[in-house]
């Protein structure tokens, strides 16, 4: 996924709108982002491929937040 398949693209109209134009269309944007985040979960969860190359992420980030801690184990 590129930025530009979720990027918002503001130019001169945004700068130009109201404050409340320009609140919706950020509300906007957010529930789109929102549902695509949903998208792609369910499209992960059915991988199983994917499924576990998100897991060892979300692993490495808990050890790198240190939320996780390694020890040596006696075997």
């Amino acid at each position: 996924m590129l930025l530009s398949d979720i990027g918002l693209e503001i130019d001169e109209n945004f700068d130009n709108a109201t404050e409340e134009e320009k609140n919706e269309l950020i509300k906007a944007y957010f529930d789109s982002l929102d549902i695509k985040s949903k998208e792609i979960s369910k499209e992960i969860e059915e991988d199983e491929d994917l499924k576990k190359l998100s897991d060892s992420v979300k692993f490495i980030q808990a050890l790198q937040k240190g939320e996780v801690r390694l020890e040596k184990a006696d075997i």
